[in-house]
């Protein structure tokens, strides 16, 4: 008979002896590993409750959610697939105590300048941002003038390149 075969029936008949100690430990083991693996859920809970339990005591005033998603150049099609990931993550953890959505796009800083003129330097450089706002006219009361009239969707390159098109814009 070979060393491992006889080790192999040792083994066996040592823990057929102790059945006993043997299933309590087994059961230990097993105990311990269930609530080691459901820390992970338990946390998550704690973490929900904690987030819902101060948003109920701030007044709604005073919570908004700001997402910042940088994207160099956009176009409609990455915009729309980043705003379907942020609204997906948003009916996941925020929209069960949403109670109004809007969207604000603000490109990257423009710095102004004059063809004839030499271009300023320093603090006092003249620098804007084109915005987006959904819902505009909730929100802004007009004191003087009008709302731009939207852009046309669907501009092709060539068209955007055209010296006859004209933006409304809306400067406060």
């Amino acid at each position: 008979m070979s060393p491992v075969l006889s080790a192999l029936q040792l083994v066996i008949r040592r823990s057929l002896a102790n059945w006993r100690l043997l299933s309590s430990i087994v059961v230990g083991v097993l105990v311990a590993v269930t609530l080691i693996s459901s820390i992970p859920f338990y946390s998550n809970a704690l973490n929900d409750l904690g987030l819902k339990h101060a948003l109920h005591q701030k007044p709604i005033e005073l919570v908004d959610v700001q997402v910042y998603a940088p994207n160099y150049s956009i176009n409609s099609e990455n915009y729309a697939e980043m705003r379907e990931f942020i609204d997906q993550q948003a009916s996941i953890n925020i929209k069960s105590f949403s109670r109004q959505e809007e969207r604000w796009i603000k490109s990257q800083t423009f710095y102004a300048g004059w063809a004839d003129e030499p271009i300023p330097t320093g603090p006092d450089r003249p620098t804007g941002h084109f915005h987006v706002f959904t819902n505009l006219e909730k929100h802004v009361t007009l004191v003087e003038g009008r709302y731009p009239d939207p852009v046309p969707s669907g501009l092709l390159p060539e068209e955007l390149a055209s010296p006859g098109l004209e933006i409304e814009a809306m400067i406060w």
